[in-house]
């Protein structure tokens, strides 16, 4: 498929660019000649996207994690309401590239980077999440987590971040911590369910799920497959959007940590069990409390009212 030449949005900071920041600096300014910049924080990367002038069909190629991809869509989002975006290209630069991964961009960076340079690729369209907190501008991304999603996010950004640990290693001890507090329960475990009211569909378009209570886990996204392979989505429904909701008097918690993972609910994950799967087009969510939304920590108020969460327009992604 003939590209055009991508503009490229680079971070510094993440993982993979710093194994080889030369090389990877050398060939991402080369694609991006004149539409080239480096960012580290969402302002800067906003900025750089605006700076960039892109058309329908342009290539917005971002070299970095799911935190970078992130910004450079919430500034779409709210650079362009109305109006046109590029095509997208996830560049695996990050540590866990989730949604490279997902979107069939995976592999080593230069080599990627390479291939963009060579009009080597296909184009996936998937719709990202426009989620929208009362009172505030719209985020865009591609996962949200609350409860256990968040807890081990918020585990190693204040305990192995500021001893030096690199995400790549701090991500499975995370990972492995969260599944041991699963295992022993407690009050440790009922500090990561916040009490929350989830609202699937509106109206007359509600898809089967209300809920109200203390939730372990609701994990929302567009992508299929999340870290480590993940894929914890199994309910019907219409819609782009997959939504799993973990009661915290969900049964077996522990033990039914395999089936989450693959998906395979069995008679084990349902929901009278406390275990709750959907696909729609749209939903609300109620709740104080820390979230991530690709790796990046937010705080959520009740008070402020719901964060409402719809999938944005199709998203074109250039994948090689």
């Amino acid at each position: 498929m003939p590209t055009p030449r991508p503009a490229v949005l680079l971070n510094p900071l993440s993982g993979r660019v710093r194994r080889d920041p030369d090389a990877v600096r050398a060939l991402a300014r080369r694609l991006g000649g004149e539409r080239y910049a480096e960012a580290a924080e969402p302002v800067a990367m906003a900025n750089a996207v605006a700076s960039f002038g892109l058309g329908e069909d342009d290539i917005l190629c971002v070299v970095a994690g799911d935190g970078t991809l992130h910004a450079a869509l919430t500034a779409l989002e709210r650079q362009r309401p109305d109006g046109p975006w590029p095509v997208l290209a996830a560049a695996p630069g990050g540590t866990t590239n989730m949604a490279a991964r997902d979107l069939g961009s995976a592999g080593k960076l230069v080599p990627w980077l390479e291939a963009l340079g060579a009009s080597r690729g296909r184009l996936v369209r998937r719709p990202a999440l426009r989620i929208a907190p009362a009172g505030a501008e719209p985020m865009v991304g591609l996962i949200m987590g609350v409860g256990t999603a968040s807890a081990g996010v918020d585990f190693f950004n204040t305990r192995l971040r500021p001893l030096g640990i690199p995400e790549a290693i701090g991500s499975p001890i995370s990972i492995v911590r969260t599944l041991g507090v699963m295992a022993l329960g407690g009050s440790r475990l009922d500090r990561m369910a916040p009490e929350m009211r989830v609202v699937v569909g509106s109206g007359a378009e509600r898809d089967g799920l209300e809920f109200s209570g203390p939730a372990l886990l609701l994990a929302v996204s567009t992508l299929h497959r999340l870290i480590i392979g993940a894929r914890p989505f199994w309910g019907g429904g219409d819609g782009p959007i997959h939504l799993t909701l973990a009661e915290r008097s969900a049964k077996a918690i522990f033990r039914s940590v395999p089936r989450l993972i693959l998906g395979r609910p069995g008679n084990r994950l349902t929901p009278e069990r406390g275990w709750h799967s959907h696909d729609t087009a749209r939903l609300s969510v109620t709740f104080d409390g820390p979230h991530i939304v690709d790796g990046e920590m937010y705080h959520a108020c009740a008070a402020d009212g719901p964060i409402e969460i719809t999938a944005t327009r199709e998203v074109r992604w250039w994948v090689p």
